[in-house]
């Protein structure tokens, strides 16, 4: 009886070990699995070719980020066709790649790719094929490979570059290789930019948002273009590349120098008791308007009104370089015929003493004038004043006045723009 119990007892104990060992396993084996299992989310940045001996191949480089839920998004770039497109896809559970795909807007070529994302000793690595079919280009394949975008980029800065016909690029390279600024046509209108650096050569691949006109006049650049930062020394500030800009709806080609940008930007507000309107009576008396708008015109019984503006430029360094200035200023009110005064409200450098008002005798300098606005729309302007503020005649003030070319017209009726005053930026080293 007692052997039984015994016997009983041991059979217990094993079979309770061997469920604990059992549950130990299985919690184990679960574990161990999920923390093992890669993770593919990131950004990665690759480059593409054609298969086959053809003088005329395909070539191009690409970025897509991968989220948590497993979407692909990103940009490839055609080096062949010199377009950049927007493309999305899938990253399975298992590192595949499904179908990174997107269509060129302007040509109709569509890319594909397919592969697959690896992990080995923690180090993640991308392969696959893709193929393009439609558009100018036909039908084309080959193989590609991409790996995780770096944390530290020799390309990382921000650049500032000016066309031959006078567009200007801002642009801002970080170290995971994203790009983004603004570009500024020469139709003074400013366009959202973004876009990716390939970190091994420097080229970039830059997207400026549409236009919503279609017309070739006002649409400088179109829906994308292409960049090479080709001749940037990673390792120099302030050296120079050849930037080709390819307009694809234009057909044209655009060639700039792109700088390394080692400036230091600020800005400024207006100062309230040296800014203004100005009303000049018949009788000559003056009256000053308060707050912060500045009207230009004339009145029905021949008085005229011009604006002034003061900004406190001493915090600059004395022995600093202006690169850049741009007056942001508010068109927000018409009344009469405001352009019977002249075809262009102006903005010229004025000097008056630091916590004063001008006065009508407040002296110019001659034929510095820039044009505000030539237009009766309401709207946010920039203006750049850089010749203007690299000029000024008392280093510790920048100031302006708005006028029309002439005061009065003696139409008998209010002939006025009522604007309001913003900030003045300034970009020095």
């Amino acid at each position: 009886m007692t052997t039984s119990i015994h016997a009983r007892t041991r059979l217990s104990i094993w079979v309770v070990l061997l469920l604990l060992i059992a549950s130990l396993v299985g919690c184990g084996g679960g574990g161990s699995d999920e923390q093992t299992r890669p993770s593919y989310v990131g950004r990665y940045v690759g480059s593409f070719n054609e298969s086959g001996s053809s003088q005329n191949k395909e070539a191009g480089t690409f970025l897509f980020t991968v989220g948590d839920n497993g979407s692909a998004s990103g940009l490839i770039a055609s080096f062949l066709s010199a377009d950049s497109i927007a493309a999305t896809g899938t990253v399975g559970a298992n590192g595949a790649l499904s179908n990174f795909s997107g269509t060129v807007a302007s040509g109709g070529t569509t890319y594909n790719f397919v592969g697959s994302i690896t992990e080995t000793n923690g180090s993640k690595a991308a392969t696959g094929t893709w193929t393009s079919t439609g558009g100018a280009l036909g039908n084309r394949s080959g193989t590609w490979s991409a790996a995780p975008a770096p944390t530290t980029n020799p390309y990382a800065g921000r650049y500032i570059s000016t066309a031959q016909d006078g567009a200007t690029f801002d642009l801002t390279v970080a170290n995971d290789c994203t790009v983004n600024g603004t570009l500024l046509t020469t139709s003074r209108h400013h366009r959202p930019s973004h876009g990716f650096v390939d970190p091994k050569t420097g080229r970039l691949v830059w997207v400026s948002d549409p236009f919503a006109s279609t017309s070739n006049t006002s649409r400088d650049v179109a829906r994308s273009v292409l960049v090479t930062i080709a001749a940037v020394n990673a390792h120099n500030e302030g050296v120079t590349g050849e930037v080709s800009v390819q307009n694809r709806e234009l057909i044209r080609v655009l060639t700039a120098s792109l700088d390394r940008d080692t400036s230091t930007t600020t800005e400024l507000t207006r100062i309230s008791a040296e800014s203004g309107t100005m009303i000049v009576q018949q009788s000559g008396g003056i009256i000053y308007g308060t707050g912060g708008s500045l009207s230009v015109g004339d009145f029905a019984d021949g008085d005229y009104q011009q604006g002034f503006v003061s900004f406190d430029t001493s915090g600059l360094p004395l022995t600093a370089t202006v690169v850049s200035a741009t007056w942001e200023i508010a068109q927000n009110a018409t009344e009469g015929n405001p352009f019977s005064l002249g075809q262009q409200v102006l903005a010229e450098p004025v000097s008056y003493p630091a916590g004063e008002r001008a006065n009508p005798g407040t002296g110019t300098i001659p034929n510095t004038a820039v044009v505000v606005t030539n237009s009766l729309v309401n709207s946010n302007l920039r203006i750049d004043v850089t010749n203007l503020v690299q000029n000024r005649p008392v280093k510790g003030r920048f100031q302006l006045r708005l006028r029309f070319p002439n005061n009065t017209n003696g139409n008998a009726q209010k002939d006025s723009i009522r604007f309001t005053a913003g900030k003045l930026t300034i970009r020095y080293r």
